[in-house]
């Protein structure tokens, strides 16, 4: 049992250790599709106590853990200072449960998102609480004279060695977080909202907008072929929704139709640019993203399959595909100046957003780092209203 431990402790260390690096990096893990990892470190309950990231916390609780294991398996278990390592564990291996049983819940009820990683440190931990009740239990009948065998010597040894060597293949797949501040000029607004430098909202379908009076102006760039912006498009249109009116959201595209899999990017854009014509491109939007309960595993629509959203949503079928062809159709040339715009602004990933409020400087990121970026004070006091 105390073996078992032992390869927990240092489980532990390894999984806290990665997101400790991670958070003193300013990096996000490798954590998948859905990037929940880097939704969870953003949000302001990863960091509970005096603003220090929850990992810390975990990772020192983890070490603790780990060299009261080293130290029975050394010493054995006969004498008052076993006893006490025993007792410490098991009250930190307490503490961390209902800790990472909290977090758990928070991540999943307030957050709408799973860090992998953290929901890994929460199965090690509660698998370490059971331990220490069954070690607790048999501790009496343990073997008196420490173990010093080639086991002991082997975990004692080998499972420091490999708790590193897991935090260091894990950090050369982290993710640079890609946050930055840029001067907000006329251009910017005019370029981005429309209606010339005052950036007033512009008729027709050139322009994609909701709430156009909103305080905080939120511009995505997607590509309808990604997905991860098609994981996260239902949660950005809970949260446009969720603002009452707070959020001017704007959508542009970014179609990256030179990857092999984002066959359907580009048909898709000039698509939802013709259902913008009728009124339809959020509707259209709608369809392709499927809320993004759609399986991330299945293969990524193409180009028959953007028709056929546009079918489903009234479009005729012979008129889209001879429009979707004719570089110059309007539709296509929407999408043309909106690749334009993604050059001029260094776009360079989907989903990528910029976010503003008044005159101040606008915050370019990048995936799940928009809902922490709008969790920025000159933010979130303008959303939360008077």
């Amino acid at each position: 049992m105390n073996r078992i431990l032992l390869v927990l402790g240092y489980a532990g260390v390894c999984v806290a250790g990665v997101l400790s690096l991670a958070a003193a990096l300013e990096k996000d893990p490798p954590c998948g599709l859905d990037n929940g990892c880097a939704r969870v470190a953003a949000d302001e309950t990863s960091r509970l106590l005096f603003g220090i990231p929850n990992a810390y916390f975990g990772f020192v609780a983890y070490l603790v853990l780990a060299i009261f294991a080293t130290y029975r398996e050394i010493v054995g278990f006969d004498g008052p200072k076993p006893r006490l390592t025993m007792n410490l564990g098991y009250a930190f291996a307490a503490l961390g449960t209902i800790a990472s049983i909290i977090l758990t819940v928070i991540s999943i009820m307030k957050i709408h998102a799973t860090c992998k990683w953290c929901l890994a440190s929460a199965t090690i931990m509660t698998l370490t609480l059971f331990t220490y009740m069954l070690l607790t239990i048999k501790s009496e009948k343990a073997p008196k004279a420490p173990a010093r065998g080639a086991l002991s010597m082997l975990l004692i040894v080998g499972m420091p060695v490999l708790s590193l060597g897991g935090i260091a293949v894990a950090a050369r797949n982290f993710t640079i977080v890609h946050t930055s501040v840029k001067t907000l000029d006329p251009q910017v607004v005019a370029d981005m909202v429309g209606g010339g430098p005052a950036g007033g909202t512009p008729a027709g379908p050139d322009i994609h907008m909701k709430n156009p009076d909103g305080v905080v102006t939120l511009v995505e760039f997607g590509d309808l072929d990604c997905p991860t912006c098609k994981h996260l498009y239902p949660q950005i249109e809970q949260m446009v929704d969720n603002s009452h009116g707070r959020i001017r959201f704007i959508f542009h595209h970014f179609p990256l139709y030179k990857k092999p899999d984002h066959p359907g990017a580009l048909v898709g854009a000039a698509v939802s640019e013709i259902a913008a014509e009728t009124g339809k491109f959020w509707e259209y939007l709608d369809t392709v993203y499927g809320n993004g309960d759609a399986d991330p595993a299945a293969p990524p629509p193409g180009p028959d399959d953007m028709l056929n959203f546009g079918q489903h949503i009234g479009l005729d079928r012979a008129m889209l595909e001879k429009r979707v062809r004719n570089l110059d159709d309007p539709a296509v040339a929407r999408v043309t100046r909106d690749l334009n715009l993604c050059d001029k602004y260094a776009i360079g990933h989907t989903p990528e957003f910029l976010i503003w409020a008044g005159n101040q400087n606008y915050t370019q990121c990048s995936g799940n780092e928009v809902f922490g970026a709008l969790k920025d004070p000159k933010f979130a006091k303008l959303l939360k209203g008077p």
